[in-house]
């Protein structure tokens, strides 16, 4: 399992419901990998300075832990992403560069408790692009 290792989000396509891609690059801790019946590999990953995102007004909001969400409920507390590789054959593993991963806000922090993916409890965010940390230049 890897875990400990930083990996940095520069890109994502997507979804509009959120304001998040305006706040890329997201450097991000891998918390481990998650238990699933599905199909693919799925990691938490804790985001490294949690954040507010704005939230479309046409995204259903009934399915997000109300601790995660504002008061008039405008914005998402967003503290962990799901990610799962696009390509059924590549796996997050350090030295990684510009790998294609899908990615979904968690929603409901029993998913990091309870180390099961379950997809009620994320929101789609997109497709973007994974780089080991080690590997992006420190910005000035």
């Amino acid at each position: 399992m890897l875990t400990s290792v930083a990996v940095v989000l520069h890109s994502l396509r997507g979804f509009p419901h959120t304001d998040i891609a305006a706040r890329l690059p997201l450097e991000l801790s891998v918390a481990g990998r998650l238990r699933s019946d599905l199909p693919g590999r799925f990691w938490l990953c804790r985001v490294a300075a949690e954040m507010w995102c704005r939230l479309d007004e046409s995204t259903e909001r009934s399915h997000i832990c109300e601790a995660l969400l504002s008061e008039d409920g405008s914005s998402l507390r967003v503290s962990a992403l799901v990610v799962t590789p696009a390509a059924s054959n590549q796996v997050l593993q350090s030295g990684i560069e510009n790998l294609a991963v899908h990615a979904a806000a968690v929603l409901d922090p029993v998913v990091g408790e309870s180390g099961v993916f379950n997809a009620a409890q994320v929101g789609y965010l997109g497709c973007g692009l994974l780089d080991d940390a080690a590997r992006v230049p420190t910005r000035v």
